[in-house]
């Protein structure tokens, strides 16, 4: 098999090894990934070799620095999700002939967080809950068996959150919660 062939790509791939794998192991890994999760791997793939071999690159085994690179000329032109489906052909191609995946590696994972980031995909902190937020909360709750317990998880946490980790309502433990009769 060419180290560049983009047929690799999928969930199973031992045609003449030495132990084959039984045929009904082989039927469940390839129900493992979608036809169409196959699909776009075999086409991200056949990207990367395309990108790789117009710059004298070796896709398989792939290097950190090159996939980096491939996936920064790729923010130019794709969404962040499409990247993250490029980064996973990458893998499962490397996977399918049992090589260490560069896409593990440091320098692909914090090029990537730029990636986001500078496309504002990063996720964002959100503000802290305010008193009336709580309040809020509290109040929009059913006055049932069902309100009690929201009403108690809500404010459980609220508890947490200013350091209630030590305190003897934290450690609070429900045996049982139903109704009688």
């Amino acid at each position: 098999m060419k180290p560049n062939d983009a047929s690799i790509v999928g969930p199973v791939r031992d045609e003449g090894a030495v132990n084959p794998l039984p045929s009904q192991v082989r039927e469940f890994i390839r129900a493992s990934k979608a036809e169409s999760t196959l699909k776009g791997y075999r086409a991200d793939w056949r990207d990367f070799i395309t990108w790789s071999e117009t710059r004298n690159l070796s896709p398989l085994p792939g290097s950190p620095e090159s996939v980096a690179a491939y996936i920064a000329e790729c923010a130019e032109r794709l969404k962040v999700g499409s990247i993250q489906r490029r980064l996973n052909a990458i893998s499962e191609a490397h996977k399918a002939v049992a090589l260490e995946s560069p896409t593990h590696s440091t320098l692909v994972r914090n090029t990537l967080k730029g990636i986001r980031r500078v496309k504002g995909t990063s996720p964002n902190q959100k503000a802290a809950a305010l008193t009336d937020d709580i309040r809020a909360m509290v109040g929009a709750t059913d006055a049932g068996l069902i309100g009690v317990r929201d009403r108690a998880l809500i404010l459980l946490g609220l508890r947490e959150r200013f350091g209630g980790r030590n305190s003897s309502a934290s450690r609070l433990a429900i045996v049982s919660l139903g109704r009688t009769g």
